[in-house]
């Protein structure tokens, strides 16, 4: 006798788990999905998938199988490592010609590729319209790497993105319907998939419409903001529509400091809990996930679960000192990872990693073993320990709240710098030509994730916004927010007030004072930050500095010695050492500003003299002028058709010229070639330009103006302008 028990196939036993299984719903997200699921009433639970393993089972390539994830990064390593750069090819995309150069530089291009695709366009679709000189070629060199690979997948009975497949039938018959729950952008070629499968099955779609992504479903119909649809796909006719509006405006509390926000957050999950909230109804939103280091340090009770996860370092540490030891290959590298402590919960997904390697052992005993730790550290980089030990209220960021149904929620960081936040991590294409390939732009982006806060706000009964005092988003007055208050709780008990008292002014200037342009300009912007500086000599804790300095410093260093040692040969000398410099550097964002910069030097070659006659360079001076110790360090003096020119190198864009800094070079000129008129110049190397000091002689007297009342100064005034006062290292000492 047949079995006709089984409730997945059409026309069971039991007409009513038969009626629920036949019915597939699909979310965007696995959160969506819990929820869906956890909302629906005792039996037999409707099927459920998300949207991406949906398209895995009913897409068919022929004699190939989907690539693992965590595979595609080594067929395109060694598609790079075969490639055949130019040195051109090299200057244009910033790729180091090495294994971890190749290993950073692929998920840029794999995600570039996939983004095309999605949007079912080639290479060559990319406009070629008022964009550098060099993008065709730098477009011609993707367009191989990309062919070189998908060859090299199919080579292998892979494929990466279905560009040609087939509907597996079979696979939708035990189907009646597919209910889909979207949230986010649908891409030209998953609506594609869709047309095709609602010829087999009805399709419906259900979709929350707000002003922020109401452009990007009028495909199907005319759309109207703040209602809820169910949709027939592709007829576009409405089955359903329901308001879905805001349940409450939130209200936003202000903190001076980011740990303070976590007073708030404790105390108010502490009051909704003895109000009888349930735990599991209860969530703080994290727009940026370093906060959760402050909860995790300040949540003693442990009523929090941080759904996000935790990192185990143990197995980190371990893979990065294999990778500093010799080791024999693929076998042996696989022998050691099973002989590391791993957790129970991280070691279903350490073995697919372990035997995907095995399966294209061919290919992965091409590299060295340490070269196959570093790549097993990239990806069990977002491996996480799940938080078995906190408690209900749960911790989550901005995507993980999709589809979820709350009580009480707290969002805390919402400034403006992190609301909307999107990473603009898109190597190739900029917002101009995204727009004109109708490719979701930046703009678009931030439209989107203000849509997931929106729905935050339109799902819980009551939500709270912290933020930081003076930086709260434009977004929350966007939608209405009009309740603004004070957090008046505490993690610490109120320490006892200090009263401020001036600091008595007891030290001056003297005539033996090294006067540089630096200290000058600082005297000139606050008297009292020079004070603290100069005099009293309180000087700023020794940091790493910033990119653009560490840029800046190479430049006029590479500048120095392409100039030392062949002043007629110093463009070639020059970009030697920048090519050097980026070859063996380890900052990736140094390594991309200097090749950004080297593009932009080109411009200052072709203005320089051929043969130049160079005076000083890289000159420390101190001399005497008008009873004045003058101090400084000019970066290149030289002799232009009978003149003393001192060029200072800048690598900003600005073209102002600075008047103290010019008349300190123009005073020290003089002093030291008397018998030659002198010229100042500053070169900003990414503004490609040679701005000259066309008011030398009056920026040299307001120096000596202001050298003059340095000396009699005796009250050392705070600055006027409170603005500047909030970045200033002292301003705790003024009261500011």
């Amino acid at each position: 006798m047949p079995n006709n028990s089984n409730p997945t196939k059409r026309g069971g036993s039991n007409p009513q788990i038969g009626e629920v299984m036949s019915k597939l719903h699909l979310f965007s997200n696995a959160r969506a999905m819990q929820s869906f699921m956890q909302s629906q009433e005792r039996g037999f639970l409707p099927k459920c998938m998300l949207l991406g393993e949906f398209f895995a089972e009913v897409i068919v390539v022929r004699g190939k199988v989907k690539i693992p994830s965590f595979l595609r990064k080594i067929f395109l390593i060694e598609v790079l490592k075969e490639f055949n750069f130019t040195q051109k090819d090299l200057e244009l995309l910033f790729f180091e010609r090495n294994f971890l150069g190749f290993l950073e530089t692929s998920p840029f291009l794999l995600q570039f590729f996939n983004e095309l695709n999605q949007h079912k366009l080639s290479i060559k679709d990319i406009p070629q319209k008022d964009i550098y000189g060099d993008y065709e070629d730098h477009l011609r060199v993707l367009e191989e790497i990309e062919e070189r690979y998908e060859q090299k997948l199919g080579d292998r009975g892979f494929y990466d993105f279905a560009k040609e497949y087939e509907i597996l039938d079979e696979y939708l018959s035990a189907f009646r319907e597919i209910e889909i729950y979207l949230d986010g952008f649908l891409s030209p070629y998953e609506k594609e998939i869709l047309e095709k499968i609602s010829s087999k099955v009805p399709l419906f779609f259900h979709l929350n419409i707000d002003r922020y992504n109401q452009k990007h479903f009028e495909f199907l119909c005319k759309l109207e903001p703040d209602y809820s649809y169910k949709i027939s796909f592709p007829s576009g006719e409405i089955v359903e529509k329901i308001p879905h509006r805001l349940l409450a405006l939130p209200k936003a509390y202000g903190c001076e400091l980011r740990v303070e926000q976590c007073s708030f957050v404790l105390q108010r999950i502490e009051e909704w809990l003895e109000e009888g909230i349930e735990a599991e109804k209860i969530a703080v939103i994290l727009p940026k996930e370093d906060f959760k280091d402050f909860l995790l340090a300040t949540d003693r009770v442990r009523n929090l679960n941080f759904a996000m996860g935790f990192e185990y370092e143990g197995l980190k540490k371990e893979i990065e000192t294999l990778a500093l030891q010799e080791g024999g290959g693929l076998e042996e590298f696989i022998q050691r990872v099973r002989e590391c402590e791993i957790p129970q919960s991280l070691g279903v997904s350490i073995d697919e990693i372990l035997y995907a390697y095995e399966r294209i052992g061919e290919v992965m005993r091409t590299l060295s073993f340490k070269e196959i730790a570093y790549l097993f550290l990239e990806e069990i980089e977002n491996l996480r320990l799940d938080d078995s030990k906190g408690g209900k209220v749960r911790v989550v960021g901005v995507l993980e709240t999709r589809g979820m149904e709350l009580e009480r929620a707290i969002i805390v960081d919402f400034n403006q710098e992190n609301i909307p936040k999107i990473t603009q991590s898109d190597m190739f294409l900029n917002s101009k030509i995204r727009s004109a390939l109708s490719i979701p732009t930046l703009q678009d982006r931030e439209e989107l994730q203000k849509h997931y806060y929106l729905e935050i706000f339109k799902r819980t009964q009551r939500v709270e916004l912290v933020y930081i005092e003076g930086h709260l988003a434009p977004f929350a007055k966007e939608v209405g927010v009009k309740s603004f208050e004070r957090n008046n709780y505490t993690l610490f008990a109120k320490g006892k007030e200090i009263v401020y008292k001036e600091d008595e002014i007891t030290l001056f200037l003297d005539r033996e004072f090294r006067f540089s342009a630096s200290n000058v300009k600082m005297f000139r912007e606050c008297k009292r930050k020079f004070y603290w500086r100069y005099l009293k000599k309180l000087k700023e804790s020794e940091e790493e500095g910033s990119v653009a300095l560490s840029v800046g410093s190479l430049l006029h260093h590479f500048l120095f010695l392409a100039y030392s040692q062949n002043p007629s040969g110093a463009k070639e000398v020059f970009e030697r050492l920048v090519f050097e410099e980026i070859e063996r550097g380890s900052d990736e964002l140094v390594k991309m500003e200097l090749g950004l910069a080297l593009r932009y030097m080109q411009h200052f070659f072709k203005i320089q003299s051929k043969n130049p006659k160079i005076l000083e360079l890289e000159r420390e001076f101190e001399f005497m002028s008008e009873g004045f110790r003058l101090w400084g360090r000019v970066d290149r003096i030289e002799e232009i058709e009978g003149r003393v020119r001192v060029l200072d190198y800048k690598l900003g864009k600005s073209n102002t010229i600075e008047p103290i800094q010019s008349a300190f070079y123009g005073l020290y000129a003089r002093e030291k070639y008397p018998s030659f008129p002198v010229e100042v110049g500053f070169y900003f190397i990414n503004g490609k330009k040679l701005c000259l000091d066309n008011k030398l002689e009056e920026h040299i007297a307001e120096l000596k103006t202001l050298l003059k009342e340095m000396i009699e100064e005796r009250e050392f005034e705070k600055c006027t302008t409170r603005s500047s006062c909030r970045e200033c290292i002292y301003k705790i000492l003024c009261n500011r």
